[in-house]
């Protein structure tokens, strides 16, 4: 497991400042954050059971604070928020998909859990249990692929050393004259 990075950290501050408005409740581990305008609130609870705040951000997910009934599995939340990009390749590109939860430790934030998505339902008996003021992150990173030379690379190759060579032959022959 990575420590995230500096500007990690920076938006993953920001975006918590932005989220401190969205919650109505004096509870809240987002009210204490200035006032920010935008930011989606979701309740997926029981009146009057137990809940917790969860912040969701990233790629595929639906940004915002999740008030959930306290006892919600990670792989239940993610859901409730619309699920996560996965993982992906194609000829021309790789595509990896990481969801971390972030904790607030001793005053700094850590990941306490990192998986990929096809691995996040396979493990939901040792993923943590969710707490207020948990940020669940989803990351995706893009590599393109540099495609292996084919023999139709080599007929194109060819292909130009014959033109360039043609016209070399051409030249000499018209200085000759």
């Amino acid at each position: 497991m990575t420590m995230p990075s500096f500007s990690r950290l920076a938006v993953l501050g920001l975006a918590l400042l932005a989220a401190g408005a969205a919650s109505a409740q004096t509870d809240s581990p987002f009210s204490t954050m200035p006032e920010s305008r935008g930011t989606s609130y979701f309740l997926f609870a029981e009146p009057g059971a137990p809940t917790i705040e969860v912040l969701m951000l990233g790629e595929g997910t639906r940004n915002g604070i999740y008030r959930l009934q306290d006892g919600t599995s990670m792989v239940d939340a993610i859901a409730l928020a619309g699920g996560t990009a996965r993982s992906d390749s194609t000829e021309r590109q790789i595509r990896t998909a990481t969801v971390r939860l972030l904790r607030n430790v001793g005053g700094s934030t850590q990941v306490i859990y990192q998986v990929t998505p096809e691995r996040l339902p396979l493990e939901r008996d040792i993923q943590p249990s969710l707490q207020t003021g948990d940020v669940i992150e989803t990351e995706v990173a893009y590599e393109v692929v540099k495609p292996p030379f084919t023999f139709r690379d080599g007929l194109e190759i060819a292909g130009r050393v014959a033109s360039l060579v043609s016209a070399v032959i051409l030249l000499t022959q018209r200085l000759r004259n």
